[in-house]
């Protein structure tokens, strides 16, 4: 399934749930339904960790502790998500995050601008075998040409560069397609 993802012949559609579920599972499980009911091909899940995403006793903790899924929910929920014939990509944003995607068999990683320059999630991303979806929006030239060197230093094979721009709504005069050619 990953070449579909990655290097395959035919568009991709991808529908990204992020943290839309609110940490309800039930909820998540719904999207799982709608987005197999739909055109797509792939359901993109934002996998993390209260402690791995935020400091603790902060409020965005206690923010994003209320969207965390639990080990065993999100084996139900990807099992769902195979059952229902998805791609699955998991945008990982800590380690023990990305560990259980891989342990439960996704299609790709993929990993947040902001996480561009996390040698240890990169070297653990790296290590699976696992496509990777680089999301450069707001990253330099140096900054990505970096990552890549790492994700290849542990032997990733696939590596697929994402661009998009970090600000809503994005009017036509700072989408800068032009950036995708580089």
């Amino acid at each position: 399934m990953s070449d579909m993802i990655l290097g395959g012949e035919n568009t991709t559609i991808i529908a990204e749930t992020a943290c839309a579920h609110e940490g309800d599972t039930q909820r998540l499980l719904r999207f799982v339904d709608a987005v197999s009911d739909s055109l797509a091909d792939t359901i993109k899940f934002h996998a993390f960790t209260a402690d791995g995403r935020a400091v603790p006793g902060t409020e965005y903790h206690t923010t994003v502790s209320n969207l965390e899924i639990s080990d065993e929910q999100w084996a139900h929920v990807i099992k769902q998500a195979r059952e229902n014939g998805l791609n699955i990509v998991a945008d990982v944003f800590d380690i023990k995050s990305a560990k259980l995607m891989d342990k439960l068999g996704i299609d790709a990683f993929k990993i947040h601008a902001a996480d561009i320059q996390n040698t240890p999630l990169l070297e653990m991303v790296a290590g699976t075998e696992t496509p990777v979806i680089l999301y450069i929006g707001g990253s330099t030239l140096v900054e990505i040409t970096e990552s890549i060197r790492q994700l290849k230093r542990y032997d990733c094979q696939k590596i697929a560069l994402m661009y998009g721009l970090q600000n809503y709504p994005t009017s036509f005069e700072n989408s800068n397609l032009g950036k995708i050619s580089i």
